[in-house]
């Protein structure tokens, strides 16, 4: 879980993991199943102090060393990635209570300033399905238009329409891809029980869907109901949870502070400064057959990583 804002400006970059298939050189939109497939992971250096930030700022192309289910893998090559374009998407949940509309232009600035060539999509999880005010373009000043104020409109589970997003990402070529979400994390699909994170089935189907398609997730913490409301710091405890969870799997980070967020501005500028220092690195894959491979990134440098868990393979 993310400190409070007073800690939102320190040095903090998060290894963040994006997994696409590589063969004969280009990259394959879908995953293998079969031996010695190249995988590439999208990597940034954690650095919680200054030392621990110069020795980031070190890494050369011959410092990361991979496993894959416990095996050691060969290492292929490694390059800075923090310019290369992104696919990505930017979906509001629309009843939020926090000051998300004075949030309009530090969301709108981010998007204008993603690397030249990205793709975006802009998105509100809203009542009944998700609302697409944008669908992907590599016209980022017009995407930035498309934010508007919440109308209130409550999704009854966050998730299920966070899938539906996910799923766009299948007529989009592989690499980058992120998703930056600025939600309350809560799944009331039933009751407040299927809100903790270890109930949710729709947040564990969420994070399986961005694993498979290799997706980020970035997320932002804002309550849906008013000060004093029941269950509301319970809400807090779930949402933040499950937030940090979805993001953690899928190798993105989670922005929780306050339970009322002053302002997204440090954070959305601590989450650009993450995706600068972004290495890709790839890697020849021994694993074989259908499903979950699990990935460990190592530096011999005193830089702690922090990654996804790794991808699925159907």
């Amino acid at each position: 879980m993310r400190p409070g804002f007073a800690l939102a400006t320190s040095i903090l970059f998060v290894l963040i993991i994006a997994i696409y298939v590589e063969a004969g050189g280009s990259p394959k939109q879908q995953m293998d199943a079969t031996s010695g497939t190249a995988v590439s992971v999208l990597v940034t250096p954690q650095s919680h102090n200054k030392k621990e930030a110069e020795a980031a700022a070190k890494l050369t192309d011959e410092d990361f060393a991979v496993k894959e289910n416990g095996r050691p893998q060969k290492v292929l090559s490694a390059r800075p990635a923090g310019t290369v374009p992104m696919v990505a998407e930017v979906l509001i949940q629309d009843n939020l209570k926090g000051r998300i509309d004075d949030e309009l232009r530090g969301l709108k600035d981010f998007i204008r300033d993603l690397p030249e060539g990205s793709k975006v999509l802009v998105g509100y999880l809203t009542t009944g399905t998700l609302e697409v005010r944008q669908d992907f373009t590599t016209d980022r000043q017009a995407a930035a238009g498309t934010l508007r104020v919440l109308t209130g409109r409550a999704p009854l589970d966050p998730y299920i329409e966070v899938i539906e997003g996910l799923k766009r990402f299948d007529s989009q070529p592989p690499g980058r891809r992120l998703v930056v979400l600025v939600s309350d994390g809560l799944d009331l699909s039933h009751d407040i029980s299927d809100a903790n994170p270890a109930n949710s089935i729709d947040l564990n189907r969420a994070i399986r869907e961005a694993q498979t398609r290799g997706v980020e997730i970035f997320s932002f913490f804002e309550p849906t109901r008013e000060p004093g409301a029941i269950n509301r710091r319970l809400d807090v405890t779930f949402g933040q949870g499950s937030l940090e969870t979805i993001s953690s799997e899928t190798g993105g980070d989670s922005f929780l502070g306050p339970v009322d967020v002053v302002s997204l501005g440090p954070y959305l500028a601590e989450m650009k400064d993450e995706l600068s220092m972004q290495w890709l690195v790839t890697y020849q894959s021994t694993s074989s057959g259908p499903g979950f491979r699990r990935i460990q990134v190592e530096s011999e440098h005193r830089v702690h990583l922090h990654y996804s868990h790794g991808y699925w393979v159907k």
